[in-house]
């Protein structure tokens, strides 16, 4: 468990060479951009139980 806190920074979508984002069990709070989801290499974007 992380518990990291805060918003989810919109330059995530900047990342194009990021490959797996995981961001399960902590605080944050704002939406996940599409942006972020669209990045060519991502295979693996996990999201549950952390948003406030």
């Amino acid at each position: 468990m992380y518990l990291f806190t805060g918003t989810i920074s919109s330059s995530l979508g900047l990342l194009s060479n990021l490959f797996w984002l995981d961001l399960v069990d902590n605080r944050l709070t704002g939406p996940i951009l599409v942006s972020t989801a669209m990045i060519p290499g991502l295979d693996q974007l996990t999201h549950k139980k952390h948003l406030l």
